[in-house]
């Protein structure tokens, strides 16, 4: 198989020369609450999966300063936890945080190497045109992936894409069927998603800001997008038939299945 090769179109933001300014102390991911996302996000994932190991491998990818990991390690302390990111200047922020908790390692989506049972992957994807051929890839390093992305993100009620929003770092819409040509070739023998609110990450609203959204939406007679949702999938390897004891644990979906 012909080796992985990232692609950026002169428009997309997400280098890694920006990641590198990004992560650095008191920047634009501090400033932001980044960390305080992360680790919620993280939290969010934990309600709706049980992994069924008491011993198992767990690669955070694109795992910025590390928080996730602090999450998966209070939920399984006998896990073996590893995180990468493209940018140097996160990684070692995560060692001198996490270092007894997790390894870091620096890698690009080209340069991953290794295998865990686990890769866990959260609001990566949505930055890059090639995030189905990232996923194959990914796949290929694990027996399954989780991936957490917004779903149906949306502006002025059309999909995302590059330079559709001066300053924007989110360049794909992804829908519960993004992933579905994995199925198709052979690589995942199956993909199972659920989608969710997390408002304690500032991707989703709370029952009362639902209902104001709603409503100031219609008064200003503005177009009522997607709700703020995350999606979180998870694609098992066709190679292991893993049983179903890695099934996402579900509620019925509330959202349109798009």
């Amino acid at each position: 198989m012909a080796k992985f090769k990232l692609k950026l179109s002169d428009l997309n933001p997400n280098t890694r020369s920006r990641s590198e300014f990004v992560f650095l102390p008191n920047g634009h991911w501090d400033k932001n609450k980044g960390r305080r996302q992360t680790r919620a996000f993280a939290e969010c994932f934990h309600l709706r999966v049980r992994i069924p190991w008491a011993d198992f491998s767990v690669l955070d990818l694109g795992c910025a300063l590390g928080d996730a990991l602090a999450v998966w390690h209070q939920r399984y302390p006998s896990a073996k936890l590893y995180g990468c990111d493209v940018a140097e200047t996160a990684i070692g922020r995560c060692r001198e945080t996490y270092g007894q908790v997790a390894q870091f390692f620096r890698s690009s989506f080209e340069e991953i190497d290794g295998f865990w049972d686990i890769i866990y992957c959260s609001n990566v994807l949505e930055h890059f045109e090639q995030h189905v051929e990232i996923a194959e890839e990914l796949l290929a390093h694990c027996k399954v992936l989780f991936l957490l992305t917004p779903f149906v993100e949306l502006k002025n009620g059309s999909p995302l894409y590059v330079g559709a929003e001066e300053d924007s770092h989110h360049v794909a819409t992804l829908y519960r069927n993004t992933f579905d040509v994995l199925k198709r070739s052979g690589k995942a023998s199956r993909i199972e998603t659920v989608t969710f609110s997390c408002p304690d990450g500032g991707w989703g609203l709370t029952r009362r800001q639902r209902i104001r959204w709603i409503i100031g939406s219609l008064l200003r007679n503005h177009y009522i997008e997607q709700e703020p949702l995350q999606i979180l999938y998870a694609i098992h390897n066709a190679a292991w038939q893993l049983p179903s004891f890695l099934s996402i644990r579900t509620r019925p979906d509330s959202v349109r299945p798009y």
